[in-house]
């Protein structure tokens, strides 16, 4: 999860080297960006994909402790 993400790292000091940074970003590398952000939510905050994953977990523990 931490590998996936993307951001532009700013602090309240460095905002504004950082909105520069982004605005004078190349296009290309700009919606590079843009498409990893959006896999990134797409993948860690679907829910769908966390409610089955909380369900496989209590299936799992059902199935471990005979329930």
């Amino acid at each position: 999860m931490r590998q996936d993400l993307s951001f532009i790292n700013v602090t309240p000091e460095t905002i504004e080297q950082g909105l520069k940074y982004v605005l004078d970003m190349p296009r290309k590398e700009l919606m590079g960006l843009a498409v990893r952000s959006r896999k990134y939510v797409e993948n860690w905050h679907n829910p769908v994909a966390i409610a089955q994953r909380i369900k496989d977990d209590i299936d799992n523990v059902m199935m471990t402790h005979n329930f």
